[in-house]
């Protein structure tokens, strides 16, 4: 099977959550594009997502613009005399931590955020309760 990672952008007037858009944009593909057409021309014919005539209305007032193919993100992270130093040529979010200084002394270490943890799981990296900070 092959996996094809694709980028869209979608353009919207008014404050959405990403998530949002996200599950518009699936109920458009999975409803297939004659919805969307008559979507688009004003014409909601059918319900769509449970019968949520609001995802009909957000569809109507995105602009989607045609999608490229994703290129994976890549990071050099580089190590020397103990420092560790990183670049990345993509939208990635970048945690270090450091195993050797959580060794010597947890309390002084910072750990990931809580959102790291499905990453830190399985390698034994412990994280901090926050979400972001």
């Amino acid at each position: 099977m092959n996996e094809v990672k694709l980028e869209l952008t979608v353009r919207i007037e008014e404050p959405v959550a990403p998530e949002r858009v996200a599950r518009v944009v699936e109920a458009i593909i999975f409803n297939g594009i004659s919805v969307w057409r008559l979507i688009s021309e004003g014409r909601v014919l059918m319900r769509i997502e449970g019968g949520d005539l609001e995802v009909a209305r957000l569809a109507s007032a995105m602009d989607i613009l045609q999608p490229i193919v994703a290129k994976p993100s890549r990071v050099l992270v580089t190590v020397g005399g103990g420092l560790a130093d990183y670049v990345s040529d993509g939208d990635v979010e970048i945690e270090i931590f450091d195993r050797d200084n959580f060794d010597d002394d947890p309390s002084y270490t910072r750990c990931p955020p809580k959102h790291f943890a499905d990453l830190a799981e399985p390698i034994g990296v412990p994280v901090r309760g926050d979400e972001r900070g």
